[in-house]
């Protein structure tokens, strides 16, 4: 007798268990659901922040390769402007070395009488061409 009386409860019972079963089973996905998406929520906001830093390097980098660029072909019109300064002292420094050199050739060519009086007066008569050089 006992056995019809609990064969119905244990039924009963087992049904009950195996409904709480399913609610804690539902509650648990409804919670791991949830934490799931918070943490996709802030995975978003990380690639979000991520993608406007990225932007900002990528902005930055670019206006220092302008500022290079810039820097390059300031540097290019100095060197030119530096070899251009070269080639004039070099010219201008060719001309005095033949100018001078003319002058040596002269003075090493003149005929100066002997003695002191002759030197004199040879100085003084080509004073002015030899205070050129």
């Amino acid at each position: 007798m006992f056995a019809l009386i609990a064969s119905p409860l244990i039924r009963w019972a087992g049904v009950g268990l195996l409904i709480a079963g399913v609610i804690a089973y539902r509650a648990w996905l409804l919670h791991d659901i949830t934490a799931a998406r918070a943490e996709l929520a802030a995975a978003k906001a990380e690639l979000a922040q991520c993608q406007g830093a990225a932007a900002s390097a990528q902005a930055a980098i670019a206006l220092q390769d302008r500022r290079v660029e810039e820097l390059q072909a300031q540097a290019r019109v100095a060197a030119a402007a530096a070899q251009a300064r070269e080639a004039r002292a070099a010219e201008a420094g060719a001309q005095a070395m033949a100018q001078a050199g003319a002058g040596a050739r002269r003075i090493e060519g003149a005929r100066v009488a002997p003695g002191c009086a002759a030197a004199i007066a040879w100085a003084a008569a080509t004073g002015p061409e030899l205070g050129q050089w």
